[in-house]
């Protein structure tokens, strides 16, 4: 392959992990580690190996295995991340809409839609002190949640109850 489509593709790729939001997990282990500083967790991954070291439990053939299972367990933030891509947007009301085409009404969120037929439940709460999201877990036409401000949260949920009262809301 040639050294221009390659720095090519790296160039895409950078522009793509520059431009996502990436926010932290609000529970669980991972929201532990990744509020553990850099240095501590790089600390705390060379003591794993070394103890696991010192144990004989790191024979020269699974040295990789264990580096890699050591830095799963330090930095799981980095290598979990594939099912956690929510987008943040500034004005939620705004990106909300209600289409008409022939009988069929349609919830137009952004650039994604779905009829109202379709949508069911919408989820709208709370995520951290200055976020909330929506989501919508039921309809597999509009896939992805959004992160909004925490003080559009009502008007959200208003919004919903004035021009979608057959969407059930749920937290």
């Amino acid at each position: 392959m040639d050294f221009k489509v390659i720095d090519n593709l790296l160039a895409k790729r950078r522009k793509m992990i520059e431009s996502h939001t990436y926010s932290l997990p609000a529970t669980g282990y991972r929201a532990f580690m990744a509020r553990i500083d850099w240095p501590m967790r790089a600390f705390l991954a060379l003591s794993l190996l070394t103890v696991f070291g010192w144990a004989g439990l790191i024979p020269l053939q699974f040295s990789t295995l264990a580096i890699f299972i050591a830095l799963t367990i330090v930095f799981p933030d980095y290598i979990f991340t594939g099912g956690e891509s929510i987008d943040a947007v500034r004005n939620m009301p705004a990106m909300l809409h209600i289409e008409l085409r022939g009988d069929e009404r349609y919830l137009r969120l952004g650039m994604e839609e779905a009829p109202l037929s379709v949508v069911k439940k919408v989820a709208i709460s709370q995520r951290n002190s200055d976020q909330a999201f929506i989501d919508f877990p039921y309809t597999s036409r509009i896939t992805s949640p959004l992160l909004f401000p925490l003080q559009q949260i009502d008007s959200v949920r208003a919004w919903f109850v004035e021009n979608a009262p057959e969407v059930k809301l749920i937290e």
